[in-house]
This record gives C-alpha cells, sequence and structure tokens, in this order.
C-alpha cells in the first residue's frame, strides 16, 4: 500500500471522527441543551423528582445524563451527589467500563468539564472524585440481594450549611 494511500485513509478516519461530533454538537443543539440541563428540571414539593427521557438510539441521552449528574456535581460539590448508572446486562457494563470509563463518558463531556476520567472497578471517578458507580440490572437480584447500596443518612441527617439550613444532597440513578 502506497503512503499517500495510507495518508488518504487517516484523513478519512479523523473526517470521520470530526462528522460524528459535530453530528452529537448538531443534536444537542435540536434539543434545545440548556431546556434538559439540571438546572432547568424543577423539584417536587417533597425535594425530590423524577425525571424521564426517552428517545432512539444515538440522539444523546447518556450525554444528557452525564451532564446533569456533572452540573450537579460542580455547583452543589461531588460530595454531594451520588450517581447511580444502570445498565441492562453486565456485557453493557464492561462496554461502558473500558478505556478506563471513556466509554460511557463521552468526549462532548469530557472536553466541556475538563474532566479527567478514570475507573477503579465499576465506579469512574472525574479527577480522583467518584463520578458515577456502574451496576448491570441483570445481576441485581444477586448481587443487590439484601444489599443496601444507598445510605439513608446521606439525606436524612444532612450537615448545615454556611446559612444554618441542611445543605442540598442529590442521589441520581440512570
Amino acid at each position: 500500500m502506497s503512503q499517500n494511500m495510507v495518508m488518504i485513509m487517516k484523513s478519512n478516519e479523523i473526517d470521520l471522527e470530526e462528522r460524528k461530533r459535530n453530528r452529537v454538537k448538531h443534536k444537542m443543539e435540536e434539543l434545545k441543551w440548556d431546556y434538559l440541563t439540571a438546572d432547568f428540571v424543577p423539584f417536587s414539593f417533597h425535594g425530590f423528582t423524577e425525571f424521564v427521557l426517552t428517545a432512539i438510539r444515538g440522539i444523546g441521552k447518556t450525554v444528557i445524563a452525564m451532564d446533569t449528574i456533572l452540573t450537579l456535581k460542580k455547583k452543589y460539590g461531588y460530595e454531594n451527589v451520588k450517581a447511580y448508572w444502570f445498565r441492562t446486562a453486565d456485557s453493557s457494563v464492561k462496554a461502558g467500563l473500558k478505556d478506563n470509563g471513556k466509554k460511557l463518558v463521552s468526549q462532548f463531556i469530557i472536553n466541556k468539564y475538563k474532566c479527567d476520567i478514570t475507573k477503579k472497578g465499576n465506579i469512574i471517578y472525574d479527577h480522583d472524585k467518584p463520578l458515577v458507580e456502574v451496576y448491570p440490572l441483570t445481576g441485581a437480584a444477586k448481587e443487590g440481594k439484601g444489599v443496601e447500596f444507598y445510605d439513608p443518612d446521606f439525606i436524612d441527617n444532612r450537615p448545615l450549611g454556611k446559612n444554618g439550613k441542611p445543605i442540598k444532597r442529590f442521589i441520581i440513578t440512570v
């Protein structure tokens, strides 16, 4: 294979990646990105909100969910936001955790928040702070039976902030 042919192939690969990035960016603009961010989602009277996002494959649901997680973590502190990411099967979890967890956190999000993504076990970290724990739903009956994933004191016994009121804390499940 000639050197020119190899250069053309590499150029086509770069163009393909650029087209993918532009397609994601365009989809985010179509979805009115700001409308779906964590700042928009209203909280109910009891302080709990359920937000269901459904769409076809490849539209950016994962990106929007991760953006919400990072928006809350940056605004309220990593220690005040716990995020659990459930995938349908163990194979989906393994696929998402490949490449140090960068298969689950899109390059768009990594660039937007200047993330340093790493992985230890089933937990993805950003700058060595826990970002999200990833679990398969298929194994939840075996792995999770009788096991508490949630710390009830995380919400019920929140420390007081500078204003004397309990600090805001969030549990996000995706």
